[in-house]
């Protein structure tokens, strides 16, 4: 009954008993189907190892910093700065909140944030301006989960610790897919607005009011270039860069732009801390389950048999990307890395495919699974922050599935997408 403990973490699943629960119950029975009960005492040291390890100290520093910035009003200076530059054109709220997620998305690292942050300013404003509330919140939505293709990704991080994959080459192999990405859904938003005849924002701006928003939105503008420019140069690892980033928002913050208080650092913690530990724990029972799949072999003879089954990486790739579309409607994606990581990517770097490029398709992956119906959490939030029918936004995200499933089909196949910065930064062979 080798077996035994995947056939409970199914039964778990299906029974809707939530994922950390299930994975920590799986990781014990795993000494009573197999009898080794001698390794049940290692589970919950590997699970505080996966919590405290410091490449997962990246993690609460990422939130903490996300959440400093929020508190701050950084996320209205850059619609602000968005709507000057692109509010005049044809669609231009819906160019906007595309654009404002893509550089929220390199401050952030968080679809559900994304979510939030920004659906609340701009979802309001494109009503006003002629678009239906679930259009707008259908665009915030697949706007919003480029967040975790473009760095700093939470999910790169636990790629890169669980594959032993450099993260800064994971996050600079993110860059061209995630602005690849938003350029694809601001082509669409064009569409959508010139079919529809949606207004061109009337409001007017001048020189000066440009030259305002810049000024304001460079603090934030200023936040992706500190941490990608200090892992890229070799100064920093990515643990550090978030460490850098926490002492620079606070500083934006407290002394520069006074929007925060020093009483309020402390509510601020809490809010991070919140998040995070449910994150960690997340990770922590997830790496106690795959070091139980490691000492049932089931991993390693799972991706012999896979190589030897595909011909090529390409019908590999194929059936990959089908798997991890399902699990990510289906599955946290933290889990999903965690789990089936160790399963398909040995298999497909025996198979010549760079295990960077096997990184950004698998966040991409995970990423559409955010916006699929009939589980997508980004879906949920979505749903509410828009206070909107969770159906009818399902209808209007569907031309935005399309796209992303497009775009997922060129990143996978196109490797150049994800290799040619790592390899130009000299982060990867």
């Amino acid at each position: 009954m080798i077996y035994g403990f995947l056939i409970l973490l199914f039964i778990l699943f299906c029974l809707g008993t939530p994922i950390v629960t299930s994975l920590i119950a799986s990781a014990f029975s795993y000494g009573f189907f197999t009898g080794r009960f001698h390794f049940t005492g290692i589970i919950p040291e590997r699970l505080f190892t996966g919590m405290t390890s410091f490449s997962m100290l990246a993690i609460p520093l990422f939130v903490l910093s996300a959440e400093i910035m929020n508190k701050s009003g950084i996320t209205s200076s850059l619609v602000q700065f968005s709507l000057i530059i692109m509010g005049k054109k044809k669609g231009g709220l819906a160019q906007v909140n595309t654009s404002v997620n893509v550089m929220f998305a390199a401050l952030c690292g968080s679809a559900a944030a994304s979510v939030s942050a920004i659906g609340k300013m701009l979802i309001p404003a494109m009503e006003e301006n002629g678009y239906d509330r679930e259009q707008a919140t259908a665009v915030t939505v697949a706007s919003a989960i480029i967040g975790t293709v473009i760095p700093p990704s939470i999910l790169m991080i636990i790629y890169g610790f669980i594959m032993q994959v450099s993260v800064g080459a994971l996050f600079a192999g993110g860059i061209l897919p995630g602005l690849f990405l938003g350029a694809l859904l601001m082509l669409y938003n064009s569409y959508y607005a010139r079919k529809n005849n949606i207004p061109v924002h009337k409001q007017k701006y001048s020189i000066r009011d440009f030259l305002l928003a810049l000024k304001e939105a460079s603090w934030a503008l200023a936040t992706p270039v500190i941490i990608l420019g200090s892992i890229f140069s070799g100064m920093a690892t990515a643990t550090e860069a978030a460490a850098l980033t926490v002492l620079y928002t606070l500083i934006v913050g407290l002394f520069i732009k006074k929007s925060i208080k020093l009483s309020d650092i402390v509510p601020i913690c809490i809010d991070a801390a919140k998040t995070t530990s449910q994150l960690l724990l997340l990770v922590g029972s997830a790496i106690a389950f795959s070091w139980v799949m490691g000492l049932s072999q089931i991993p390693a003879n799972l991706s012999r048999n896979i190589v030897a089954f595909f011909p090529n990486a390409l019908s590999l790739f194929l059936i990959f990307n089908i798997t991890m579309l399902i699990l990510g409607m289906f599955v946290d994606a933290t889990a999903t890395v965690l789990i089936s990581g160790p399963i398909f990517v040995p298999a497909l770097v025996a198979m010549g495919v760079h295990p960077v490029h096997i990184g950004i398709v698998f966040v991409v992956n995970l990423s559409i699974g955010a916006i699929t119906p009939p589980f997508g959490s980004c879906l949920f939030v979505g749903s509410r922050i828009g206070q909107v029918r969770f159906e009818a936004l399902i209808k209007r995200v569907l031309p935005f599935l399309g796209i992303h499933l497009f775009s997922l089909l060129i990143i996978t196949y196109v490797p150049v997408l994800s290799l040619w910065l790592p390899r130009l930064l000299g982060l990867t062979n």
